[in-house]
């Protein structure tokens, strides 16, 4: 009785380990398949898309093609075509909806450069705005610091698709920025100078300078306010600053914290 409950114990000991030594081959062949099923889908979902595209007539057509490409499962290969369909000569409506399905491709380096490059460019303004959204959507931490220069945007409403694509993103490296960009927009008087120096006009025509300054003032000012307060919470600095002077000095203060903070973001974009 004692060797056969001895056998018996032996028995049950020894089917976990074998059972261990097959997971790794079984798991193996899962993801194997896994990987096939979903590239078999990208290749149906792309079929279909050319197939809709080749019939398409009116701009509306392509738009809902890619559309439609952008509701399946994000991959590499659905991917290249979002790609090359935003960077190419299409209508503008077309690369917007291309721009928008790249939303789904989190930290992936290639849309990330794609989307950044033409929301810098002399393009349509609905088209990059649609890329900076996306772009905030999806970027990494470090990536962030592409949005700084659009700031200075002409267009108004350029810069503050950019400040919210910094919200969207929320690394700690860009509240220096955006303070400096609140310090700038406190300065800006509510009211016309009496007399514009000569040549002052908004790069767009039609207006002085100062009505250009007035019309940036009241489309950035709360959306920076806005991003501010987010980090400041998010990144545990209290009480969001009641102005531009307060924000500098307690950046100063915790200088040590907000190093440490953005190498762990650091860490993060690494995948670590």
């Amino acid at each position: 009785m004692t060797s056969s409950r001895a056998a018996l114990i032996a028995a049950l000991l020894f089917l976990p380990a074998s059972s261990l030594q097959e997971d790794p081959k079984a798991e193996k062949e899962k993801a194997r398949q896994e990987l096939k099923k979903k590239e078999e889908e990208a290749k149906a979902a792309l079929k279909a898309y050319r197939e809709e595209r080749a019939e398409a007539k009116e701009t509306d057509d392509h738009v809902r093609a890619v559309d439609k490409l952008g509701e399946a499962d994000p991959h590499a290969l659905i991917r290249t075509e979002l790609l090359s369909v935003l960077n190419g000569p299409g209508l503008d409506p077309i690369r917007t909806a291309a721009a928008e399905a790249l939303h789904k491709y989190k930290k992936d380096p290639a849309a990330c450069d794609a989307l950044i490059r033409h929301a810098k460019s002399r393009e349509g303004a609905d088209l990059r705005k649609r890329c900076l959204k996306s772009f905030g959507t999806i970027a990494t931490f470090g990536r962030s610091t592409d949005l700084q220069v659009l700031f200075n945007e002409d267009d108004s409403t350029i810069a503050r698709q950019a400040v919210d694509a910094v919200d969207a993103i929320g690394s700690v490296r860009m509240l220096r920025p955006l303070v400096d960009l609140l310090g700038e927009l406190e300065q800006i008087r509510e009211g016309r100078d009496p007399a514009p120096p000569p040549g002052s006009r908004d790069p767009r025509g039609g207006d002085s300078g100062d009505d250009h300054r007035i019309r940036r003032k009241k489309e950035l000012l709360d959306p920076t306010k806005k991003a501010i307060s987010t980090l400041w919470s998010k990144h545990g600095l209290g009480k969001a600053p009641k102005d531009a002077t307060e924000a500098t000095a307690v950046l100063a203060a915790n200088r040590p914290k907000l190093k440490k903070i953005q190498e762990d973001e650091d860490a993060q974009d690494r995948g670590r």
